[in-house]
């Protein structure tokens, strides 16, 4: 009898175990989360995921912050912190708590379980494009600078135009005996380790300030950044229909997205697909699904595909201009640097940047004019760089 009911026991769990993961596909191929809620998230009385009222949003600006590449895990925990946002034991929230939130698309609306991707019905906190930023970021900082955080802010930006090596830095302390102080002096200069190189030493004052004008250069003030966005409003009004034709091809485009998910899931019943090629597949398939379904609302809402870019260029532009009129803002500098740049290089003491697109190549070569021009003034030149710039974002909306 003992034999018999343990063999009941053994079949109840059984069965039990299979049931609650069959519930667990279920909700998932329904896209609801079959999980507790996860940072930022909460469920409601019929068991859905819902934003929460008092963390959503700040899950949002950390993920803005860290797409900067100006903040760290630590800046994101204080920023939390500040805003009264604690852990279960009223601590700071973990750093590893904020390194999973990073990672995980649950956030634009993706749901992952065991590397398998479903798309979810709950109301996304960011969208994709931001979230490729961020893992972007976290590429890129796998390489950091801590050791030299303070004294070089720098670090890591430039390479050496002769050789093509790494710029580095330095610092020398010289001793005043007549006031009997010490005095620091911070230096950027080609590494030299693998060729001989004939660059010499840039002081970092006319490092930084180099910086600054390079940003000053593609910068907006505020009167023109207003100016660019009011036209841009215009433009869109007059493009309606291109805007409905747009929405048309990335409809078709979501009608073959699911037409190949179909087949794709008939191909792993039928056993003709090995379930790691259905499985990566089907990652990619949803996650361009994402994609393209964040592109009709933005021009469902914008009015056209090439707004949303363009905005946030005059907004960063904008922001360069702050950016580069403040004093004693190395880390914001370094921010704007990596906004409107990349690819610097350092060649007789001076930096040359590659701009991110042509749009702040445009504003560089009419520096002066985005950046000077006033209410009073004429703003035809302003008209022609608008066209410019306009021109670059509607033939690369992406």
């Amino acid at each position: 009898m003992l034999n018999i009911a343990f063999g009941q026991s053994k079949y109840y769990v059984d069965n039990l175990s299979e049931n609650v993961r069959r519930g667990i596909r279920q909700k998932l191929r329904r896209g609801e989360w079959p999980s507790k809620a996860p940072f930022g998230y909460q469920m409601d009385s019929r068991k859905k995921l819902i934003v929460d009222r008092k963390t959503g949003k700040y899950v949002k600006q950390i993920f803005e912050m860290y797409a900067t590449g100006g903040y760290s895990y630590v800046d994101l925990q204080n920023f939390l912190f500040s805003h009264k946002i604690y852990s279960k034991h009223g601590d700071k929230i973990d750093i590893g708590t904020l390194k999973r939130v990073l990672v995980d698309p649950i956030y634009y609306g993706t749901m992952k379980m065991k590397g398998e991707f479903y798309q979810g019905v709950h109301q996304p906190i960011i969208t994709k494009k931001l979230f490729d930023k961020v893992q972007a970021v976290i590429i890129k900082k796998s390489k950091n600078y801590l050791f030299h955080k303070t004294d070089f802010h720098f670090l890591g930006l430039a390479t050496c135009g002769e050789c093509g090596l790494s710029v580095t830095a330095e610092k020398h302390r010289k001793h005043y005996q007549r006031r009997n102080i010490d005095v620091d002096y911070y230096y950027y200069r080609c590494s030299k380790k693998k060729t001989p190189c004939h660059q010499s030493y840039l002081p970092s004052s006319i490092f930084e300030n180099q910086l600054r004008q390079i940003i000053f250069n593609v910068s907006m003030s505020p009167f023109v950044a207003k100016k660019f966005l009011e036209w841009a409003d215009d433009g869109v009004a007059k493009e309606t229909n291109i805007t409905s034709d747009q929405v048309n091809t990335l409809t078709s485009v979501i009608f073959d997205i699911d037409s190949k998910l179909n087949n794709l899931l008939d191909g792993y019943i039928d056993k003709t697909i090995d379930p790691l090629d259905y499985q990566r597949k089907k990652n990619e398939l949803i996650q361009y699904k994402v994609t393209i379904e964040e592109k009709i609302k933005e021009i469902n809402s914008n009015g056209s595909s090439w707004l949303e870019p363009f905005t946030d260029f005059t907004k960063s532009a904008l922001l360069a201009h702050k950016i580069a009129r403040a004093k004693n803002n190395c880390t914001d500098l370094l921010i704007g640097a990596k906004t409107v740049g990349s690819n610097y290089f350092l060649l007789d003491k001076t930096i040359y940047p590659k701009y991110q697109n042509d749009g702040f190549l445009a504003l560089a070569n009419g520096a002066g004019v985005a950046c000077a021009i006033s209410e009073n003034q004429n703003i035809h030149e302003l008209s022609q760089l608008l066209n410019e710039v306009r021109t670059f974002f509607e033939q690369n909306p992406e």
